[in-house]
């Protein structure tokens, strides 16, 4: 346990506003405001100690303990920033969690606030503030902030290299280098040149980081940190040259790209197409996680049915599950809720492997099949690094005849090792838009990674919606017919809940007596669901119709700050957060209607779940959930713009209230829809053909 006695990372009331304590407490904000008359700035002795304390501290209950330590240098010193940077650098890696939620990512977020708000010109804090939110809220929420914090453009070198750095954490890329430039033009320093070089060289534009550090010389002469920049980067272009065989990447070029090319340019001839065949030998799935998620259930159904299938020697699409299915993610404990699927798999008699875990190479560098190019994975995404270096030799000895790669994430950390690992067959299964359309997800190696993979025999991609699948043709240069579509498969979920959902169930009626109408739904609360703009709506629904009823089934990084915004609106009684729950068949069972309004989505089976429920379904077009339902006869569509106003939200829901015979119809029409449309047999039977395809 954390020794922290004064109680300063404790969440609670704040003692004058009754609003949540930034959770590094006041150590972070609350003691540095009431301290700043005495700022103490701590000796080079203090700042060597505290980051001794964070450079020896591991993720977890190490980091939780080590953070202890700095707190109490931070409170003998409150006006460090340098002590901040690093306590709140420790919070990361100590995985706490907000108090009610299992999220992990809102006190990061917030103490990473808390340090940009006490030091605004610090460069870090507001890159890490921007990062928080383009990860939690979305690309457009951070490119607000910035435009804020920037409403003219800067003069001072501290502001200006604010300015270029935030612009690099947003990923304007060509701006940044504007800035950077800007800087250099106006402000010609050392520390100029090596800002900006270091932003080329995380990019991987190496060549690009070469040229100006060499401009930097030229400028102030070849000693002391340009010269140790320079070299390193010189290093770093040599090796590459040298495993390339060029001598300079196109203007722009990334490491990261060429080590690619160069590493599919020697593998994709060596493989040969697949033998066809009617056997589906061993399999391995993998993925991210096993969290509450969509693609989570999707996949955990998966490998149950191809387990089930084998132990009952039972064909799926004629062909005969021959080998064992190998279940492995990354972690099941890296996030709170990791685990939530994994009882089930268990219980089937699936193992969990967490290649996180595994060996570098296999533990035998000197034989594993990376021996030709393992001194250049450093040049590729961490992500990348992790499961190739931890995968491909595993991946190698275990032999399976099929790797199926789930979601974006696992494609691009693993898709690698499977192809090293010399895997006949590789079926990459996206399950939303692509990465393009999603620019808080989106990384400069996708798209590359992708048209290389795919260019190898025995390669496969696959989508759970024509919309998916249409977009990643076109993002990708496709032939549409490269990629198969399987609907996610979608059983009818148990109506019954346990003694807390009735319990729950009975004191909301009680707090809203009478038959009414009850409007629910069943999503993570976050930006992309849109929970606010469903509560205006609700709220408008209301004023017309004062006995209809919200319940909101799910939880997400916007769930207290949801709770609260239903107060204001003064819905405290009416709406039910019910958090993340294993009964969402029962809360279904309650409701009459069901709202979703998306603005990105894949195939959403909560759609599907509310039609086997007898629910008329309210949707966005975003996506696949469109191909979700017949429009008027199981649900209704709603443009999935984000100028979406909750006032048509609102018309659309109240003439469905008031027209119980269309419900009933619809409601009828919905559960043979689900039925025949989504059912596991039929996803069962495509995804075996494309494991033989």
């Amino acid at each position: 346990m954390l020794n922290d006695p004064d109680g300063t990372l404790a969440l609670g009331p704040g003692p004058a506003t009754g609003d949540p304590i930034d959770p590094i407490g006041e150590a972070i904000g609350g003691i540095l405001g009431r301290t700043r008359s005495r700022p103490g700035p701590a000796d080079g002795v203090v700042l060597q100690r505290a980051a001794a304390i964070a450079a020896g501290a591991a993720r977890g209950p190490e980091a939780r303990i080590a953070l202890g330590g700095l707190l109490a240098l931070v409170r003998a010193h409150p006006g460090c920033e340098r002590l901040q940077v690093l306590a709140a650098r420790l919070v990361e890696a100590a995985e706490l969690v907000e108090p009610g939620t299992q999220d992990r990512e809102a006190v990061p977020a917030r103490v990473w606030a808390g340090v940009h708000a006490r030091f605004p010109e610090a460069v870090e804090p507001f890159r890490l503030v921007l990062r928080w939110t383009l990860r939690r809220q979305g690309r457009e929420a951070a490119a607000q902030m910035f435009r804020d914090r920037f409403p003219a453009p800067p003069t001072t070198p501290a502001a200006m290299l604010l300015q270029a750095w935030g612009l690099e954490e947003i990923r304007a890329h060509a701006e940044a280098d504007r800035a950077f430039g800007r800087l250099i033009a106006t402000h010609p320093r050392e520390s100029a040149y090596l800002q900006f070089a270091r932003a080329l060289s995380k990019r991987g534009e190496i060549e690009r980081a070469l040229r100006l550090l060499n401009d930097g010389i030229a400028r102030f002469g070849g000693g002391g940190r340009l010269a140790v920049a320079r070299a390193a980067a010189a290093a770093d272009c040599a090796r590459l040259t040298a495993f390339c065989g060029r001598t300079a990447m196109p203007t722009g070029g990334r490491a990261a790209d060429a080590v690619l090319a160069e590493i599919f340019a020697r593998l994709v001839p060596t493989r040969r197409a697949a033998r066809r065949c009617r056997r589906v030998g061993r399999v391995t799935m993998i993925t991210g996680s096993l969290g509450a998620g969509g693609a989570e259930r999707q996949f955990a159904l998966t490998a149950r049915a191809l387990h089930a299938a084998r132990v009952k020697a039972a064909p799926i699409a004629g062909s005969v599950i021959g080998g064992p299915v190998d279940v492995v993610v990354r972690s099941t404990s890296a996030r709170p809720g990791g685990d939530f699927f994994a009882p089930g798999l268990r219980a089937a008699g699936l193992e969990i492997a967490e290649y996180a875990d595994f060996p570098l190479q296999g533990g035998e560098p000197a034989r594993s099949v990376l021996a030709p190019f393992a001194s250049m994975l450093d040049l590729l995404p961490t992500p990348m690094q992790e499961g190739t270096l931890r995968l491909a030799d595993a991946l190698r000895r275990r032999r399976p005849h099929v790797v199926h790669l789930w979601q974006d994430g696992s494609i691009l950390a693993c898709g690698l090792a499977a192809l090293a690992a010399g895997v006949p067959r590789i079926v990459l299964s996206v399950r939303s838009l692509p990465p393009i359309d999603r620019p808080e997800r989106d990384r400069p190696e996708y798209a590359g990674l992708y048209q290389a993979m795919l260019a190898a025999p025995g390669v496969r991609l696959t989508a759970n919606s024509h919309a998916a699948a249409r977009r990643y043709a076109a993002w990708l240069d496709l032939n549409p017919g490269r990629v198969d579509v399987i609907y996610n498969g979608v059983d009818a979920l148990d109506p019954e809940g346990g003694p807390a959902e009735i319990a729950c169930a009975a004191d909301f009626a009680a707090r809203n007596p009478g038959p009414g109408f009850t409007l629910g739904t069943v999503m993570r609360l976050d930006d992309n669901k849109r929970p606010f703009l469903w509560l205006d709506a609700a709220a408008r629904i209301r004023a017309t119709a004062p006995d209809t009823r919200f319940i909101l089934v799910g939880d997400g990084p916007l769930r207290m700050t949801c709770v609260a915004y239903a107060a204001r609106l003064g819905l405290a009684e009416n709406v039910l957060f019910v958090g993340r729950s294993a009964h969402v068949g029962y809360w279904l069972a309650r409701m009459d209607a069901f709202l979703l309004l998306s603005l990105v989505e894949g195939l959403p089976n909560v759609l599907v779940e509310a039609q086997h429920a007898g629910l008329p379904v309210v949707t966005t077009e975003a996506g696949g959930a469109a191909e979700t339902i017949v429009p008027g006869r199981t649900g209704l569509l709603l443009p999935p713009r984000p100028d979406l106003a909750p006032e048509a939200v609102a018309a659309t829901i109240l003439a469905l209230r008031d027209d119980a015979p269309r419900r009933q119809a619809m409601a009828a029409a919905a559960r043979i829809w689900a039925r025949e449309t989504f059912s596991v047999t039929a996803m069962m039977e495509r995804t075996v053909r494309s494991f033989l395809a």
